[in-house]
């Protein structure tokens, strides 16, 4: 005789470790900066420290509680007019602790 197969077991299993997953961005030593452009101008956005460097859109990782500068530049014909998001705001630098997962956005427009 075979043994049987308790279907309720396994999917008490997969439900347990679906129920585990909290955040999907989080890492146990770190989290995802993510950045965006919007607007009708261009321009590129870096980070200090290293990670960031992104044309429409990107995502870098950084440990736990590090201090991240983003910096944007716009492209000849665009200004930069300024963040939102989580922690920005404003249109100079923005600094952001990362001690949750991040979503900025940098916005440019076309220079008349």
């Amino acid at each position: 005789m075979r043994p049987r197969l308790d279907i309720g077991a396994i999917a008490g299993v997969v439900l347990g470790s679906l129920l585990a997953c909290t955040d999907p961005f989080a890492d146990s030593v770190g989290y995802h900066l993510s950045v965006s452009k919007a607007g009708t101008g261009k321009g590129l956005v870096t980070s200090d420290p290293a990670g960031v460097d992104c044309g429409f859109f990107c995502d870098a990782f950084f440990n736990h509680a590090t201090s991240v500068t983003l910096t944007a530049t716009p492209n000849v014909g665009s200004t930069f007019t300024g963040w939102s998001g989580e922690g920005c705001s404003g249109a100079g630098t923005c600094t952001v602790e990362m001690a949750v997962p991040r979503l900025v956005v940098a916005s440019f427009t076309l220079t008349p």
